[in-house]
């Protein structure tokens, strides 16, 4: 007897670091891959905390000077993306939308999300996981566990590679 489960170094985690809204889900289904990268949702901002510090990043591109990457790394703090604050430089104008990106590629285990959701920060928008590698725990009996090989023998835990088959 066994189970599949996912390797837990192959899983990633997308939380909200603010308190807003969900403006428009990009992936709409649980089990649906996505790549590294790939748009997953765009939020409405509803964070005065969060507001206040895109006014400062915009108050130190005013100034100039090495405030301006400290304020740029208080959004990043936030989840806000390189391409984010770059548009927000560019037209020197706070965000109210943000778009969350998948951090790796892989499938969707995991959608909590809805369309006109709202979400607090520390809940979990998407869990994906790479199932390229996955784990499989299970109790083999002793002879059959001779045949695996030596590094698989009673009570002990082991790792044996299976090659794919089509």
């Amino acid at each position: 007897a066994g189970t599949v489960t996912v390797d837990e170094a192959r899983v990633a985690l997308v939380t909200a670091r603010f308190d807003g809204f969900v403006e428009r889900l990009d992936v709409r289904t649980t089990g649906g891959t996505v790549a590294a990268g790939e748009p997953l949702l765009t939020v409405w901002i509803e964070s005065d905390e969060l507001l206040r510090k895109q006014a400062d990043y915009l108050s130190a591109l005013s100034r100039g000077g090495r405030d301006v990457e400290r304020a740029a790394q208080n959004l990043r703090l936030f989840g806000i993306s390189s391409a984010s604050i770059a548009e927000m430089a560019r037209t020197r104008a706070p965000a109210r939308v943000v778009t969350f990106e998948a951090p790796l590629g892989g499938t969707v285990i995991e959608k909590p999300s809805l369309d006109g959701m709202r979400f607090a920060a520390g809940d979990t928008l998407f869990r994906i996981a790479d199932l390229s590698a996955l784990w499989v725990m299970a109790e083999i009996a002793e002879q059959a566990g001779k045949k695996l090989g030596p590094e698989i023998s009673r009570g002990r835990r082991g790792c044996r590679a299976v090659p794919q088959r089509d």
